[in-house]
């Protein structure tokens, strides 16, 4: 890791961040909260409720699921959801109460889900995707350099894509005249 990271992961536990691994469906309601206010803030949208839900219900008993609560003088501050397949732990969504982000909680909730895949016997921790090519102007600059800061491997793969499957009038009007 990274010395800075080592140093916030030590930091989120001096500073009485506690790491919960959840066992009960309910927790998520607090979790959806948390990720609300980190999608308004970062204006983004979220899956409803009851899709975090449906996913923990069916993948949980299996093992598959896992959700890290962390809280700072009983107050939940933060979260994340993994799953557990194919011999890796994925994380999927996260999110912290920016309110209290000088406490680290990211890196005392994702260094404990890597213990815990560990303990488990998984073989790789997936932090997911990354930019290609990252600059320090760029919005998910932050998130870049905080996922790189665990000194994973960076795999290159296809990429994603958008297409439209159902056009619009203006978009078939406007590649008609991109043909032309």
């Amino acid at each position: 890791f990274h010395h800075k990271h080592r140093y916030n992961i030590r930091l989120a536990s001096k500073k009485d961040v506690h790491i919960k691994i959840c066992t009960q469906e309910n927790e998520i309601d607090n979790f959806y909260k948390i990720m609300q206010q980190m999608a308004k803030r970062q204006k983004y949208e979220l899956f409803p409720l009851e899709f975090y839900k449906t996913v923990f219900r069916i993948l949980f008993p299996k093992k598959m699921a896992v959700l890290y609560l962390a809280f700072f003088e009983n107050k939940l501050i933060g979260g994340l959801f993994n799953l557990h397949f194919a011999g890796k732990s994925w994380y999927m969504w996260g999110a912290f109460d920016y309110n209290y982000r000088n406490l680290m909680a990211n890196y005392g909730l994702h260094w404990t889900a890597i213990q815990d895949a560990i303990g488990k016997g998984l073989s790789t921790y997936d932090f997911q995707g990354i930019p290609d090519n990252p600059n320090p102007q760029s919005p998910m600059w932050g998130f870049y350099n905080f996922k790189k800061g665990f000194n994973g491997d960076t795999i290159h793969w296809l990429g994603e894509y958008d297409t439209c499957t159902k056009l619009s009038s203006l978009y078939k009007l406007a590649n008609k005249f991109k043909l032309l």
